[in-house]
C-alpha cells in the first residue's frame, strides 16, 4: 500500500458509524470503522477506517483505508449529565494525524 499524500486541509465529518473526508479539490471519501485501539490517557482512540469508493476526481481517488494516529485530546470531561446541562453543546477539541492509504 502507498500513502496518498497531498497538500491542503481536509474537512472531516462523522455521522454515527460513517466517517467522511473532503479534499479542497472536491474529491470525497467515506468509510466505516474496522478497528480501534486505545490511545494514551485523555486521547481519543487510534482508528482504522475502510474507505468506500471516492467521489469526484482528485487526491482521494483510490484511497482504500484511512488511519488515525498520534491522537491528543478529544476525550470529553467526566461530567455527570444533569438537568442543568441538558441541551447544552460542549466542544471537545482534539488533534490527530490521518494517513490515507491506497493499494498499489
Amino acid at each position: 500500500m502507498t500513502h496518498a499524500a497531498s497538500c491542503g486541509v481536509l474537512r472531516r465529518a462523522i455521522w454515527a458509524d460513517c466517517h467522511a473526508w473532503e479534499h479542497p479539490d472536491g474529491s470525497k471519501v467515506s468509510g466505516a470503522q474496522v478497528a480501534v485501539v486505545p490511545a494514551g490517557a485523555g486521547a481519543i482512540a487510534l482508528q482504522l477506517v475502510k474507505a468506500n469508493p471516492a467521489s469526484g476526481e482528485g487526491a482521494l481517488q483510490g484511497v482504500s483505508y484511512i488511519q488515525r494516529v498520534a491522537t491528543q485530546g478529544g476525550v470529553p470531561p467526566n461530567t455527570p449529565c444533569t438537568s442543568t446541562l441538558q441541551g447544552q453543546r460542549q466542544v471537545v477539541r482534539y488533534q490527530a494525524d490521518y494517513i490515507f492509504w491506497r493499494a498499489g
